[in-house]
């Protein structure tokens, strides 16, 4: 619960649950604070996506995803003089990255994982990190900050450790183009075996070649879809699969085994879970759609 003085006490969250008042003046559970803020009814600084939702195994966002997290969400690179900083949300939204960037261009050199994994996707190398400032102006879209990967095919973030274990993903993302032309929604890659994109359907990881990702609990905005057929180039859109096993994850976004399935777009989350979210995914959802009003 969270009583006068802000402190938490009682369980997490259920589907099940629905009010949005709370149940003794002045002490909130923790499902009475989720529904509230789903209905617009709850202070932004209550409950926060990963508090509702734990156990991610690696998240990366330019909104703060738990109250647990103190760290930068983004370490940014200036292209004047090369020097670096790191980037609050706080300090994505008041200026001081534009600031940081004035007049010049801003490319990310880490994007902090806010799971408590340490699970950080980083690129050492200029030439390959994505930009997130243009001539002193803070990239978005809907008017929410953004990554924005270019149409070399080189720009890639590479998490500190690869998951093998991956059943669940959420992304915000916007595509402008896939650099080979196909109908893609996302990219995510894994350097040492396969890629999984909504090109052709197709999710792969060892000893899952076949598997594909349809249906079933997967959306995209809120509602169930084949993602095999979808076209979604120049919305932003919100895609949420559920695994049917497990698949690798290491690369965001470029395809490091060939084939040039890599994407001139843009990012702004994404959550990764070891586990499945099917019971939790409308949940999920209605917080990420909350914040970027995609839907």
């Amino acid at each position: 619960m969270l009583g006068f003085n802000g402190g938490l006490i009682g369980g997490l969250p259920t589907d099940r649950d629905t009010s949005t008042s709370p149940s003794v003046p002045g002490v909130w559970t923790l499902p009475e604070q989720r529904n509230a803020k789903l209905a617009l009814q709850w202070p932004i600084a209550g409950l926060k996506l990963l508090d509702a939702y734990p156990s991610a195994s690696a998240a990366y966002s330019l909104r703060l995803l738990t109250n647990a997290y103190t760290g930068d969400l983004v370490t940014v690179r200036r292209a004047s003089d090369d020097t670096t900083d790191g980037f609050t949300q706080s300090q994505i939204d008041d200026g001081s990255l534009a600031s940081f960037c004035a007049g010049t261009d801003g490319f990310v050199t880490t994007w902090h994982d806010q799971s408590g994994n340490g699970n950080n996707a980083t690129q050492p190398t200029p030439a390959n990190q994505p930009q997130i400032v243009s001539t002193g102006v803070v990239n978005t879209v809907n008017g929410k900050p953004c990554i924005s990967w270019d149409s070399s095919g080189n720009d890639n973030l590479i998490m500190a450790t690869r998951r093998a274990d991956v059943v669940s993903v959420f992304e915000v993302l916007q595509i402008v183009f896939d650099i080979t032309g196909n109908a893609v929604n996302f990219i995510l890659g894994d350097s040492t075996n396969y890629n999984y994109h909504s090109g052709n359907g197709t999710w792969l990881s060892p000893g899952d070649a076949s598997a594909a990702v349809r249906n079933g609990s997967n959306r995209l905005n809120n509602v169930l879809t084949d993602l095999t057929i979808t076209t979604r180039t120049g919305n932003q859109v919100l895609i949420s699969m559920i695994h049917s096993g497990t698949a690798a994850v290491s690369d965001l976004t470029r395809d490091r085994n060939g084939g040039g399935r890599s994407i001139k777009g843009n990012m702004q989350e994404l959550i990764l879970y070891s586990s499945s979210q099917s019971g939790n995914v409308a949940g999920i959802n209605a917080d990420i759609n909350l914040h970027y009003s995609i839907y």
